[in-house]
């Protein structure tokens, strides 16, 4: 389904951005992007 392709996805970007430390507010929306097209990638 839709709605779990993007919490799949959505977890990932937050475990790629816990991995450097960081919160999602300190995370630009660039770098968001490119864990989301990663995510997409691989998921």
């Amino acid at each position: 389904m839709t709605n779990n392709k993007f919490i799949k996805r959505f977890q990932y970007i937050e475990q790629e951005v816990a991995k450097k430390g960081r919160t999602l507010k300190e995370t630009s929306l660039e770098e968001m992007e490119h864990f989301w097209q990663e995510a997409k990638n691989i998921l």
